[in-house]
């Protein structure tokens, strides 16, 4: 009986905690402040801009120099030649002359910008490479702003840029040459496409879509099935007739394939093979399976348990794992021979993609923090699918994409750093939780 009464009083406690006048107060005048804002929205745009650029320099100068971690192996090896060869006229080709078919040339094509500028003025590439990711970056967050505000509300649309421009996990991004950064500006440009055709009924702007995403894939080979998924998941979408919709959905498909084609082409012209955007795909997923054989460049190793030690190094020493057929031949062996070091090896994996590192720094404080968000993130998945009923079928869209990246970066390297555009549509459910709180 007396645990009831106080159960009952810490209850009301609560509710009065919550009510009272002083924070009644300022959460109405916050709510009419941030109401009072949306409603100008000839500032709108240029305020994101400025908080954008604001936050990511404010982000590189408590940085510091670090310049002599911020350059990674695949620039100095690939992206940096390709682009440098693109801007000599010779091409997007190695020092050999050979066509580059490890990546595809979206990045490269993208660094030329940022090369010839570094070439004309003497400065250094890193630097030079910085000052376009904030501007980049600045101009995806735009574009976010526009993709949410197109699925949910202002509100929602300005809570959601807020939190994914603070984001550290982004912000750690315009650092280096990482091709994420212009990944995102043709991601989110290609879904906003994409929803701005579903809502309008305009083939134009699916097929700008489907072009827009396959310039995405062409930046970062994971976006292949971009296209597919949209062109799938429209008659889920829309209430109009299901050949109608799957006509629709093929218009999107058919800019994907466009965007790609001549690509494909050359490297078929070129080297006689088909290869779907990349040839980096079997080596990759070697590397994925075998994470932790090898510490990092300060010394860091990934834990794992014993037995899953053993079949990394079994991976590692087997020297007739050159293509995907063999890789998974030779896996679902194991399997059968002995199961549980492969369930481990796959659960590590498909949690490391949510905080693990290339270089394996700092882990446990990554996903220190990855909690947190996570724990708003899936408040505000509840709390979504009970306010905003007739939005079921988006948000289920939104996490199949979020599915679809996780389950990429499970085939190859499982870490943060390829989460990070999809880390973004999650945090709308970060931000509905937000709005929530505010309109207490």
């Amino acid at each position: 009986m007396l645990i009831t009464y106080k159960t009952d009083l810490l209850k009301l406690e609560t509710i009065e905690i919550f009510h009272s006048p002083t924070l009644f107060y300022l959460s109405m005048n916050i709510t009419k402040s941030i109401d009072s804002f949306l409603d100008n929205r000839k500032y709108i745009f240029t305020n994101i801009i400025l908080a954008s650029l604001f936050v990511q320099i404010l982000f590189i100068l408590v940085l510091g120099d670090v310049e002599k971690r911020a350059k990674p192996n695949d620039y100095i090896n690939y992206y940096k030649p390709g682009a440098e060869n693109i801007l000599s006229g010779i091409g997007f080709v190695d020092d050999d002359g050979n066509l580059i078919v490890r990546y595809p040339p979206g990045y490269p094509l993208y660094l030329t910008l940022p090369l010839f500028v570094t070439n004309v003025t003497g400065s250094q590439d890193i630097t030079i490479i910085r000052i376009f990711n904030v501007f980049t970056t600045a101009a995806a967050t735009i574009f976010f702003f526009l993709l949410i505000e197109l699925l949910f509300n202002t509100r929602i649309a300005f809570f959601s840029t807020f939190i994914w421009m603070t984001y550290p996990f982004h912000l750690w991004l315009i650092k280096a040459p990482n091709s994420e950064i212009p990944f995102l500006l043709f991601f989110f440009g290609g879904l906003w496409l994409y929803f701005r055709g579903t809502r309008n009924n305009s083939n134009v702007h699916l097929i700008l879509s489907g072009v827009i995403l396959g310039c995405a894939a062409l930046i970062r080979p994971m976006g292949i099935l971009l296209g597919v998924i949209c062109c799938v998941a429209l008659p889920l979408l829309r209430k109009y007739p299901f050949r109608r919709q799957i006509f629709r959905g093929s218009i999107v498909l058919m800019g994907f394939i466009l965007a790609i084609l001549p690509w494909e082409a050359l490297v078929y012209v070129k080297t006689g093979e088909i290869i779907p955007l990349s040839k980096a795909g079997s080596v990759s997923v070697i590397d994925g399976l075998t994470f932790a054989v090898q510490p990092g460049v300060g010394g860091d190793q990934a834990p794992v348990p014993e037995d899953v030690m053993a079949l990394m190094l079994k991976i590692e020493n087997k020297e007739d794992l050159d293509g995907m057929s063999t890789i998974i031949s030779y896996l679902i062996k194991e399997f059968v021979d002995n199961p549980a070091p492969v369930i481990k090896l796959f659960i590590i994996k498909l949690s490391r993609a949510w905080y693990a590192t290339n270089t394996m720094w700092y882990e446990n404080y990554i996903l220190v923090i990855q909690l947190f968000y996570f724990i708003t993130i899936m408040s505000g998945i509840i709390i979504a699918f009970k306010q905003y009923k007739e939005k079921i079928p988006l948000m289920l869209f939104i996490l199949s994409i979020v599915v679809y990246f996780w389950g990429m970066s499970f085939l190859v390297l499982s870490i943060l750093r390829y989460m990070v555009p999809v880390m973004a549509l999650l945090l709308i459910f970060s931000a509905i939780v937000l709005d929530k709180f505010i309109k207490i």
